[in-house]
């Protein structure tokens, strides 16, 4: 409890100087950005202060002294052997944010001012899912330890669960509250329309992050440090800020795009699958008023960027129903490749480390939902052969020829 008050003590004090700092209220001088950092670094010692006088008054249980610092280290191996992959981890959203803020900055101040003021809105939501993060991993490497694996399945089962759980109510709160928390900052404006475009989509990617903060306390719990790390350099910085960066090019031209850039967080996550391998799954998703869901809105977003992207010139575009999307053109190649049931099942096997059965499972678990999802968005079958001026099977042809015979059709 003393930890999750230091913590969200931390940032009030920094959502409470932000708008104090940037803009300089109540006599203060208006720092702009650099107002942001100061108030992050006193946000940051403040918890820091909090943290320490928490320790001496309330651990009772622990002697403190100077002859308990003595290194040791058997101890310190041990700690950084799983510790460490945390470390940087958590030093790669520093990174992810820092990156961010010079894409942004590339395109104006105030998406820069909106993105910081969003994310200090975000951190009240991912806190519940670090505090979730703290209470797995104890339970589930307590369990591993003792060697059962029916409390460790459990504990993974309900931690994920719960972690789920409070990542949707985080989802609907900025989604219903995005105005009313817009201007707790004084925004107004075109950075108060950027703030609140920030808020209602990259919200969307809060069950996902949810569930890949839950995976990293899980990975921590069963010695898996590294499998933890991966996941975060994955979601934090090879997804985000190159697809940031090429959505920016077009937010440069025109501003009125830099929702794409938000876009960023959750197309990575999915764009060309439907909700579930249920042939139904999209008759019992959400939907607003207007009978939209938020699949229909990812499509629609995702739609636009596909043609402002093919405007611009010679491009490919993997999937993501595009040869409907651009069905109008007559500058467009179609092509569908497709391979032989047992070549596609090896391939997965070597690339992910899966069990043939796991491997068949994924395979088909995957083709079930971009079936649907093809078949919903465009009300046609995907892999229909008159949807492509090209069908071709790698496993006969060979990667070489089908590339040959692509540079051929399009000379």
């Amino acid at each position: 409890m003393y930890s999750t008050i230091a913590q969200i003590a931390g940032a009030v004090i920094n959502i409470v100087l932000d708008p104090v700092l940037i803009y300089g209220l109540f006599g203060i001088s208006a720092l702009g950005v650099a107002g942001a950092a100061y108030a992050t670094i006193l946000g940051q010692i403040a918890s820091a202060l909090l943290g320490l006088i928490f320790h001496l008054t309330q651990n009772k249980e622990i002697t403190n002294g100077l002859k308990y610092m003595k290194p040791s280290p058997r101890i310190i191996k041990a700690i950084y052997s799983i510790g460490l992959p945390a470390i940087i981890a958590q030093a790669l959203m520093s990174v992810m944010t820092y990156g961010m803020n010079i894409i942004l900055g590339s395109i104006s101040e105030s998406a820069v001012t909106a993105y910081g003021l969003y994310y200090k809105v975000q951190q009240f939501i991912l806190f519940a899912a670090f505090g979730l993060r703290d209470a797995i991993t104890p339970i589930v490497s307590f369990n591993h330890g003792m060697r059962s694996k029916r409390r460790v399945k459990e504990g993974v089962k309900y931690g994920m669960l719960y972690t789920i759980l409070i990542m949707i109510i985080g989802l609907a709160a900025i989604e219903l509250l995005a105005v009313p928390f817009s201007s707790l900052f004084g925004l107004s404006g075109t950075t108060q329309d950027i703030c609140i475009s920030a808020m209602r989509i990259i919200s969307l990617s809060f069950i996902f992050a949810g569930m890949n903060i839950a995976y990293q306390g899980i990975f921590q719990a069963l010695d898996s440090g590294l499998e933890s790390l991966i996941i975060s350099v994955l979601r934090q910085f090879l997804f985000v800020l190159p697809v940031a960066w090429v959505f920016s090019l077009f937010a440069r031209e025109s501003p009125d795009l830099i929702w794409t850039v938000w876009l960023t967080f959750i197309i990575a996550e999915r764009g060309e699958y439907a909700p579930t391998h249920n042939r139904f799954s999209y008759a019992f998703v959400g939907r607003n008023a207007q009978g939209g869901s938020v699949d229909d809105y990812i499509y629609q977003k995702q739609r636009n960027i596909i043609r402002d992207i093919a405007e611009k010139g010679n491009c490919v575009i993997v999937g993501r129903c595009a040869d409907y999307i651009l069905q109008d053109r007559t500058d467009v190649l179609n092509v569908f490749i497709h391979g032989n049931e047992e070549e596609k099942c090896q391939r997965i096997m070597k690339l992910y480390e899966k069990s043939r059965k796991e491997a068949l499972a994924m395979m088909k678990d995957t083709d079930k939902k971009r079936s649907i999802n093809y078949a919903y968005h465009t009300e046609q079958k995907w892999g229909d052969t008159r949807n492509y001026a090209l069908c071709m099977n790698s496993s006969i042809l060979g990667y070489e020829t089908c590339m040959e015979l692509i540079k051929k059709s399009m000379e």
